[in-house]
C-alpha cells in the first residue's frame, strides 16, 4: 500500500500525531502507535500510514491500512476512542484510534462519506 496522493487526490480529511492500534491479535494491540500514526480521508478511501521512518513497524503492528469508505461497516465511539470496523480480505478488521486531533470533524466527514455511499450518490 502506498501512501495516500495529497498533492493531486481529493482529500477529504487529514491529521498527523495520531494515536491508535489494530485488534488483529495481541501483539498489534499491544505495539499500537503512539501520537505517530497519520489518518487521511483521500478519494473515497481511509487511510492509516505513518512517516518512512515508522513505517516499517506500522506494517508489523497492522497499522498501515487502506479502506474503501464502503467497506466500513461500524463506528463506535467510547470516551475519547473511535473504533472502525471493516470488511477485509481477511475477513472483518477492528481499528482503534485512542486519541487524534479534529475528531469531530473526522467523524463528521466519515459520516457524510458513508451516508453518501449508503444512499447510492
Amino acid at each position: 500500500m502506498s501512501k495516500p496522493d495529497l498533492k493531486n487526490g481529493n482529500v477529504q480529511f487529514h491529521v498527523t500525531g495520531a494515536s491508535g492500534y489494530s485488534n488483529k491479535s495481541f501483539i498489534t494491540k499491544a505495539g499500537g502507535a503512539n501520537g505517530v500514526l497519520r489518518i487521511s480521508i483521500v478519494d473515497n478511501q481511509l487511510y492509516f500510514w505513518a512517516s518512512p521512518v515508522f513505517y516499517f513497524f506500522g506494517k508489523l503492528y497492522d497499522l498501515i491500512q487502506k479502506i474503501p469508505i464502503s467497506n466500513i461497516t461500524e463506528v463506535t465511539v467510547e470516551n475519547r476512542s473511535v473504533s472502525i470496523s471493516f470488511d477485509s480480505s481477511h475477513g472483518t478488521k477492528e481499528f482503534v484510534i485512542r486519541r487524534m486531533n479534529k475528531q469531530v470533524e473526522f467523524l463528521e466527514t466519515l459520516d457524510n462519506l458513508r451516508h453518501k455511499k449508503r444512499a447510492g450518490l
